[in-house]
């Protein structure tokens, strides 16, 4: 059936087909502002490009920009509401009129004014913004009196609104999608990109992560005099050390050079000197407790668990060293390095708190790693499940670990070679 318009229909189809770009223009606009990358506008706009300038302004003030696209694109429907209910009455009759142009007029404006402007705006939203942003600042100047008296009007309504959220923020997942984006960050380094990983990632590192373990840590026993102190001191290079009462797991204080240096008797116990331990549990957060020292000054402080027995001990340096890599620091210097190797008869004598991973690189032993322990001492611990005594061995995986050297508590040296056609097992 062919249809046939007048010259006044054929005007007001017309525009009614502008009024749906316009919408959908209103539409795009905003997805395209809102998604665009915030990095490539605020380089551009510091170099003076008066568009970038222009997004800037919206993201900033996101209550204006969607007053704006609101306004734009509810006024676009009714006005094409009414056209096109105006341009059916005198064919199906003002009776029809109203849901005609409904069953017409939805489909239009949910596919060519919302649905298909936002999923194109989508693909390339920065370079977009850029070509909207001018017209769309136009229609902000026009509709700012109906947009400011809206404000206004939502703030009577709801007391103690105050609009949309200004802020914008990047989530930790953002930055690190940026980072291994290409553009925008070519003239970074791979160990700078590290360490930005490390920072984002800092939240979930707990302290017991980064502690050093109490039984590597040279403690004083309350009752030992300041002499004893200074031998500490000067033997160790140390300028802190935890004191303790009774048994390590009990730490009670600590003692600092500064402290000792002003002695005047040196036979007195450094209970007499010591000062307050900054006690902080195993599973704090590393970024709360750097940010703690820092406020508060604490050079060191000593790991417990849910029991309150000292587990560990922390330094600013150990927490600071998760974003930067090693830092030699006092306790740094006191332990032998974990990865020392002595070559001895066909074998390697190392110290059994190397870590595993380390083993599976430097000779590709893979030995059951299970989350409780990280060492070669912490496997054979759990391996034979009590502390293992001088020359008891294990064979595992082709390997032969013989214990050099322990003590009631802890395992120390371990030698260890290969073995031909042996099974797992254990030598007293």
């Amino acid at each position: 059936m062919r249809v046939n318009f007048s010259g006044m229909e054929l005007v007001l189809v017309v525009f009614s087909l502008l009024l749906l770009l316009l919408e959908a223009f209103f539409s795009g606009s905003e997805i395209a502002l809102l998604s665009s990358d915030l990095v490539r506008i605020g380089e551009l706009a510091r170099e003076g490009d008066s568009r970038a300038k222009k997004v800037n302004f919206f993201l900033k003030h996101p209550e204006r920009l969607l007053g704006t696209t609101l306004l734009g694109t509810n006024l676009c429907v009714v006005l094409n509401a009414s056209l096109i209910t105006y341009l059916l009455s005198g064919r199906v009759g003002r009776g029809h009129s109203e849901w005609v142009t409904t069953l017409i007029l939805s489909p239009m404006v949910l596919v060519f004014g919302e649905a298909i402007p936002k999923s194109l705006s989508q693909r390339r939203p920065t370079s977009l913004a850029l070509k909207v942003v001018t017209p769309l600042s136009w229609a902000y100047l026009a509709f700012r009196p109906f947009s400011t008296s809206l404000l206004a009007l939502a703030r009577l309504v709801v007391p103690g609104w105050k609009g949309i959220d200004q802020r914008f923020y990047f989530t930790r997942d953002d930055l690190a999608l940026l980072v291994e984006q290409e553009e925008g960050v070519a003239d970074l380094e791979e160990e700078e990109k590290e360490i930005i990983h490390k920072v984002i990632s800092l939240p979930e590192v707990r302290v017991r992560e980064t502690m050093k373990p109490i039984n590597q840590v040279v403690v004083l026993e309350e009752g030992e005099t300041v002499l004893r102190a200074v031998e500490i001191f000067h033997k160790w290079g140390y300028s802190r050390v935890p004191v303790y009462s009774g048994h390590v797991y009990n730490v009670v204080g600590v003692v600092t050079i500064y402290d000792i240096l002003k002695v005047e008797d040196p036979t007195i116990p450094v209970s007499e000197v010591k000062r307050p331990a900054y006690f902080v549990p195993e599973y704090k957060r590393v970024d709360e407790l750097l940010q703690e020292m820092k406020e508060e000054r604490v050079p060191m402080a000593v790991v417990v668990d849910e029991y309150g027995a000292a587990i560990g001990i922390t330094t600013v340096e150990d927490l600071v060293e998760e974003l930067v890599g090693e830092i030699e620091d006092d306790f740094d210097r006191s332990l032998p390095h974990v990865g020392e190797v002595l070559e001895e008869r066909g074998g390697y004598q190392v110290d059994a708190r190397i870590e595993l991973d380390l083993l599976g690189e430097e000779w590709g032993i893979k030995l059951p790693k299970e989350d409780i322990y990280e060492t070669l001492a912490g496997f054979l611990l759990y391996r034979l499940g009590r502390v293992p005594h001088q020359g008891e061995e294990v064979v595992l995986e082709g390997w032969r670990f013989r214990v050099v050297e322990a003590d009631p508590r802890s395992v120390r040296k371990v030698w260890l070679g290969r073995v031909k056609d042996e099974g797992g097992g254990m030598k007293g």
